[in-house]
């Protein structure tokens, strides 16, 4: 295209464009956009000229084309994996909702410790999956309205290794395998499976433990009603330092105190 067809395009016009090649950029037989070259010069492109811009314009197709792909792809994987993690907590009326719940706390707490994107969508993915390990244990032991027995506690804390194992031949996510096996680890070491302690915990998993817990205490369950939030938030308080790690404590507990401060302002 040359300068004479381009005076109705004011974008081109005022950057001084005279000559401009518009490649179509097809994928799959379909268009997906459209590649655009300019220059300064009048008449500049020539055969050449165009036939390596529609090299380029195909790799570019190619290029868009196979991002496009992944992003449907991920996006298939996550719809999956909330779909699974909603199948799970339904298992208990107690727990519905529960796993959506802790992931919205435990990405709260990432950001507010300042952790990278690519940490938080993996801790998404672990938080959404962390009970996993709970699908082969009886809604008997889940929903009893009483004290669990002994072998009924055992059988409950074998799910973080059993999660684990579950997911284990998932190549996508070996990265959240030491946050689900490791959820219920305590600061001071004494949790489970492992009994780490301290900073041997990974991080994801201490992030999770805090959330898990104040999900689950705000929450109804059958042998007690649920805490108020400013309760489950001096709950937390207390124990940090024991079964929580105190600076992720202390970034939950900012964020309620800024998302306070808000409320206040706006009433």
């Amino acid at each position: 295209m040359d300068e004479d067809l381009l005076h109705r395009d004011r974008w081109f016009r005022d950057k001084g464009v005279k000559s401009l090649l518009i490649i179509p950029l097809i994928a799959k037989g379909e268009p997906i956009g459209v590649l655009n070259i300019g220059s300064l010069q009048r008449n500049r492109f020539g055969p050449r000229d165009i036939e390596v811009a529609e090299q380029y314009a195909l790799q570019i197709a190619v290029a868009l084309d196979n991002a496009n792909l992944y992003e449907e792809m991920r996006s298939l994987f996550m719809d999956t994996v909330t779909s699974l993690s909603a199948a799970m907590d339904a298992k208990s009326p107690w727990t519905r909702n529960h796993s959506a719940g802790a992931s919205t706390y435990a990405l709260t707490i990432a950001r507010e410790m300042g952790l990278d994107e690519a940490f938080v969508s993996e801790l998404k993915l672990s938080v959404l999956l962390h009970d996993i390990g709970k699908i082969g244990i009886e809604n008997t032991i889940l929903n009893k309205p009483s004290r669990l027995s002994d072998e009924e506690i055992r059988i409950v804390r074998d799910h973080p290794l059993k999660g684990a194992s579950i997911l284990d031949p998932i190549k996508e996510l070996k990265g959240i395998l030491p946050i689900v096996r490791h959820h219920h680890e305590w600061w001071d070491g004494t949790g489970y499976p492992h009994g780490l302690s301290g900073n041997m915990i990974p991080l994801g998993a201490r992030i999770l433990c805090v959330a898990d817990a104040f999900d689950a205490m705000i929450t109804e369950r059958p042998y007690r009603k649920g805490l108020t939030l400013e309760d489950a938030k001096q709950e937390l308080i207390r124990f940090s330092g024991a079964q929580f790690d105190p600076m992720v404590v202390d970034a939950f507990i900012a964020v309620c105190i800024r998302e306070e401060n808000l409320e206040k302002r706006q009433a």
